[in-house]
């Protein structure tokens, strides 16, 4: 009865966070809609922004399967096949939940030791992009890092390994990042209603050099695709140098293990 109750809870938050934005989330709002009083709530959830972190929470985990099932369906052969159906289903997902995107995806990152239901199914999300990239990864060597790179920057990629709970080397997760960067970028804009950014298969989505493969510096004048702009250099001299074997056979920690059930 409890977990039916909090999952109707969580149910009515969601349908007032896409009909009317999350700055109309409040307790008296979904309590009304669920014909509870907003008193009544706090048998289920501590506080409103815990009841959000569950939705949050829900949400990431809809959102993972959703992609994990287009990889699935694209076959265990290809990984770049896999990482365009997972590319794909990211953005077609996107633009049928703009609101439900803007609540996981406008947000800053979780602290690096915070842990939570919300934090848990969106570190499973970025696995189930991560594990695309590091079996290509296999495949093609990573640039290494120069020993010259800003402290920002040194922080950041520890910040992001320490929250995914990944070991790998500099170059690697510096490159991961430039990639979900691009995917992120592409996908916000079109979200945000600026059509066609990502909406053909020669936009950022679609295009392999939406997903650099790593090590790789595309040609003097090659493209991204039919009637596209040149591509720009994937990387920069004064941020990636020579390739670095070693790094690149560096241990990774194994993916982490499947997220709780959202259900109290």
């Amino acid at each position: 009865m409890r977990v039916a109750v909090s999952l109707e809870i969580r149910q009515a938050a969601r349908r007032i966070l896409v009909r009317h934005g999350q700055e109309a989330l409040t307790l008296r709002a979904i309590a009304r809609d669920v014909s509870m009083t907003a008193p009544a709530l706090y048998r289920y959830f501590g506080s409103l922004e815990d009841l959000i972190t569950h939705l949050t929470a829900d949400i990431f985990l809809e959102v993972t399967d959703d992609v994990r099932a287009a990889t699935m369906a694209a076959g265990q052969g290809d990984v770049t096949a896999r990482l365009a159906a997972a590319r794909r289903e990211f953005r077609d997902w996107s633009l049928s939940h703009p609101a439900e995107f803007r609540l996981l995806f406008a947000a800053p990152l979780p602290r690096v030791g915070q842990h939570d239901i919300a934090t848990d199914h969106a570190r499973r999300f970025a696995w189930a992009f991560l594990e695309l990239f590091l079996e290509r990864w296999r495949s093609y060597p990573i640039p290494a890092v120069p020993e010259v790179m800003s402290a920002d920057m040194r922080k950041l990629l520890d910040y992001l390994g320490g929250w995914l709970q990944a070991d790998l080397p500099a170059g690697a997760m510096l490159a991961f990042l430039r990639c979900w960067v691009q995917l992120h970028a592409a996908v916000a804009l079109e979200v945000s209603g600026y059509p066609g950014i990502a909406s053909d298969e020669s936009g950022p989505i679609h295009a392999g050099s939406a997903w650099p493969q790593p090590g790789r510096r595309p040609a003097s004048g090659e493209s991204r695709g039919p009637g596209s702009r040149r591509t720009r250099r994937h990387s920069p001299p004064d941020t990636l140098a020579v390739t670095d074997d070693a790094a690149r056979q560096a241990p990774i920690r194994p993916r982490p293990p499947s997220a709780p059930a959202t259900g109290r």
